[in-house]
């Protein structure tokens, strides 16, 4: 009888904190859309660091799925998406344009620092991206709260609520 040879370590790359993080969230954002059946994520891009490192996030999630699974790999992963790219060149454009969607929320509190860093960070990844004004909303919203309040909003008082 022989004896049985451990196959040999595979070499994994070494990753820096930062590098780590990004991978493992984008792992785990890659098994929610798997296991949730998504047909994508909208997400509401301000241009600030927060949204727009969730949408960076996807970018990376998405270059990990190919490099990890190639297009076959994803598509058998994913079959409930319709209409995943083919072809290996494209793929990562095209994955971007189907699974993230950001939408730049303006309001009269908009600047056009965030509008157009909005707007820069879904083009440099690949993003589909709209902008919505809405305005009337947030003054539809602000006079209901001024009518459960019985008082009118200000900035003095309600900064951080008016700010959200």
């Amino acid at each position: 009888m022989r004896a049985h040879r451990a196959a040999a370590p595979t070499a994994h790359p070494t990753y820096s904190a930062n590098e780590e993080f990004a991978h493992s969230v984008a792992l785990g954002m890659w098994d929610y859309l798997r296991k949730s059946r998504s047909q994508g994520i909208a997400l509401s891009l301000s241009g600030g660091v927060d949204s727009s490192s969730i949408a960076v996030l996807t970018w990376v999630m998405v270059q990990q799925a190919l490099a990890e699974l190639g297009v076959k790999g994803v598509q058998a992963r994913m079959p409930f998406l319709r209409g995943l790219p083919a072809k290996v060149p494209a793929a990562a454009a095209e994955m971007m344009q189907k699974l993230l969607l950001t939408v730049y929320q303006a309001s009269a509190n908009s600047s056009d620092v965030t509008r157009e860093a909005a707007r820069a960070v879904a083009e440099a990844i690949g993003a589909r991206h709209v902008e919505l004004d809405i305005q009337p909303m947030v003054d539809a919203y602000g006079a209901l709260a001024e009518g459960v309040l019985g008082r009118p909003l200000s900035w003095k008082t309600d900064d951080v609520a008016r700010q959200n």
